[in-house]
């Protein structure tokens, strides 16, 4: 599995932090914004219904900022629940899609565009806005683990007080690398 996390600001500075996940280890690669890796996985795992990972992510991403969270030494308190955008959502579709269809894993789509450009193209006008992605996970669950679980950048992105809104999205490949491709996208306007 694969995860990687890549934040914009207002000012349209990129900050990409990714991740190659071991059996146990979880080892920090800080990169350009353009940095990529892949590690094969199970291309078995299905996606749930867009209603199933809706309610999991908002569920599983809510407890976590309602209970605080440790993310790579720094203490998070509890924070405000995010709600659901369907423009960040659409956004977040048409990346995992993208990578799902030209089977590859990166925050850069294949037309070279970045989180900013996804989320602004669905109308969404951003003070600012995140993104992680997941690859390999067999659900929801595992991927909101992941994020958590790393050591720079997922976690903090999912605790980042200033998000106030969420889209995710999931896409099935089976002929693809990693099988399944998740998009968290955070915004805030």
């Amino acid at each position: 599995m694969s995860i990687d996390n890549t934040v914009f600001t207002d000012s349209g500075r990129c900050i990409n932090r990714h991740y190659l996940i071991a059996l146990v280890a979880i080892i920090p690669l800080l990169s350009s914004c353009n940095h990529e890796t892949s590690i094969n996985t199970n291309s078995s795992f299905l996606c749930d219904t867009p209603a199933v990972v809706k309610q999991q992510m908002l569920s599983l991403v809510n407890a976590a900022r309602a209970s605080g969270q440790a993310c790579n030494g720094q203490i998070f308190t509890s924070t405000g629940a995010v709600t659901w955008s369907d423009a960040l959502t659409a956004a977040a579709k048409v990346h995992s899609d993208d990578m799902a269809v030209n089977n590859f894993f990166s925050h850069r789509g294949s037309d070279g565009l970045q989180v900013g450009a996804r989320v602004q193209a669905q109308g969404y006008v951003f003070i600012s806005a995140g993104e992680n992605i997941f690859a390999g996970a067999q659900d929801s669950g595992e991927a909101v683990r992941g994020w958590l679980a790393s050591t720079t950048g997922h976690c903090e992105a999912i605790m980042n007080q200033n998000f106030r809104e969420m889209g995710v999205a999931c896409t099935r490949n089976a002929n693809s690398e990693f099988g399944t491709y998740y998009t968290q996208v955070f915004g805030s306007r």
